[in-house]
């Protein structure tokens, strides 16, 4: 029990003399008997409260325990493995009960059924258009096949014609060796030689009137100039043809020369005169050079006075070895023509195709503005390159240009670059060949190192 004197709860007492002091609103005595029974109450009330608490934490820690312990996990582990033996002995009595009962083979042999299918007729009823769209479908069938059969024959008649075409130059290149021949045995029979030249310049399968019209006119007495004629016939060249003209011994060059030319329909179209005409073989792009100096071109009944820089005709994609045989000074080149060495030339390599690994191996560095590859060489000739190829590319690596040439010189210049001189050649780009401007063409190198192409064994010419 609580003593009464310690409740806060209870009547206030006078200091001075220990007597009650009253409280306002309640009387003097009874109020303070019926205030002290409540204090009382209610301290009773605490009390149990405090022990249902302890009651309460005391079953928590209990359940706290029972919870951590090992032993919660018993009774399920238990009743799982029970489960599992109760299924595994159902199973075992199921199997040796399947064991004892006895093996039921049924054998039966499957009827065979065979269905008939019931015929299904379809009747379409006549449609005229559909007939009609079938006869034209049939007969444009047969209108294509005919046309590819008018096809075929039509490409084996360009194929025979193409191949009788090339017997007949075959012939006409055996004639002209034949003639050649005659000319060496038999120089003094000049008037059999010129019927026989005539009749070779004259063999045009295109135009029997082109052939006529090249007959009217009378041709040279020299035998050379017939086998000229029938050389420009052989490469396809039919209405061109040298009237007169005097050879210069040694030289690709003729002296008091009369050009004729004819149109498609066998007229005489035009005549130069002309007091020299030289001539230049572009052995690596089969390109035949006659250009005419110092003369006259009439055509159209117009006479025309010729260039300074004199008239040049361009004949593509000729035969070198007819015309090398015929005239051996035309392997002459324009540049051996011209003019003659520089000094300083440095000995060339007895390899060709050593000098041309060097040579490359120089000339493609990779630049900003691209870089060359000498791709093919011929021979080697002083300082002078014979037939040569020379790949550009840009700096990204692709082919811009080929340039062919017969010759190419190589100049060292003291600051530093290299200059390559091509001579009698032409550019090949996009499919389309373009000869040199006046049968030169310079490819300039920067910056380069000149020791290097000293030590090579190249041949160069050093200028200032």
């Amino acid at each position: 029990m609580t003593d009464p004197s310690s409740n806060p709860f209870d009547t206030p007492q006078d200091p001075n003399s220990g007597q009650n002091l009253p409280v306002a609103g309640q009387p003097a005595q009874g109020g303070s008997m019926l205030r002290l029974r409540d204090v009382q109450v209610l301290n009773r009330s605490f009390r149990q409260l405090a022990e249902v608490q302890e009651a309460l934490l005391d079953r928590l820690e209990e359940l706290e325990n029972e919870r951590t312990s090992p032993r919660r996990w018993l009774m399920p582990a238990v009743a799982i493995a029970c489960t599992v033996l109760g299924i595994g002995a159902a199973a075992v009595a199921m199997i040796q009960y399947q064991k004892a009962q006895p093996t039921i083979e049924v054998i039966a042999q499957a009827p065979e059924i065979v269905v008939q299918p019931t015929p299904v007729t379809i009747e379409v009823p006549d449609d005229p258009a559909l007939r009609d769209a079938l006869q034209a479908f049939t007969s444009e069938v047969a209108a294509m096949r005919q046309g590819q059969g008018n096809l075929q024959e039509q490409n084996a008649a360009l194929v025979s014609k193409l191949l009788s075409t090339e017997e007949e130059k075959m012939a006409l290149l055996r004639r002209v060796t034949d003639l050649e021949e005659r000319l060496v045995e038999a120089p003094g029979d000049s008037l059999a030689y010129t019927n026989a030249a005539r009749a070779t310049k004259l063999n045009d399968d295109n135009s029997a009137s082109n052939s006529a019209g090249v007959s009217s006119v009378q041709s040279s007495d020299d035998p050379w100039v017939g086998v000229t004629n029938g050389l420009f016939s052989a490469d396809g060249y039919h209405r061109v043809a040298l009237r007169e003209a005097k050879r210069v011994p040694d030289l690709p060059i003729l002296h008091d020369a009369v050009w004729l030319e004819w149109n498609s329909e066998g007229i005489l179209d035009g005549v130069i005169h002309a007091k020299r005409v030289e001539f230049a073989l572009q052995q690596m792009t089969r390109n035949l050079v006659v250009t005419f100096f110092e003369g006259s071109r009439t055509r159209n009944g117009a006479r025309v006075a010729l260039p300074e820089k004199g008239l040049r005709l361009d004949f593509a994609d000729v035969d070198p070895r007819p015309w090398l045989s015929h005239w051996p000074a035309l392997a002459v080149s324009t540049a051996r023509i011209n003019g003659a060495r520089e000094p300083g030339v440095t000995p060339a390599a007895s390899d060709p195709e050593t000098l041309r690994r060097s040579l490359d191996t120089l000339m493609s560095t990779r630049r900003a503005y691209g870089y060359y590859r000498l791709a093919a060489l011929g021979s080697v000739d002083g300082d002078i390159l014979r037939m040569v190829q020379i790949n550009w590319f840009d700096g990204a690596g692709r082919l811009i240009k080929t340039i062919e040439a017969d010759s190419m010189e190589i100049r060292i210049h003291r600051t530093g670059s290299v200059e390559l001189l091509l001579r009698g050649g032409a550019l090949l780009e996009g499919g389309m060949k373009r000869p040199f401007y006046e049968d030169r063409f310079r490819l300039h190198l920067p910056r380069q190192p000149l020791e290097q192409w000293r030590a090579t064994g190249v041949p160069v010419t050093e200028v200032g």
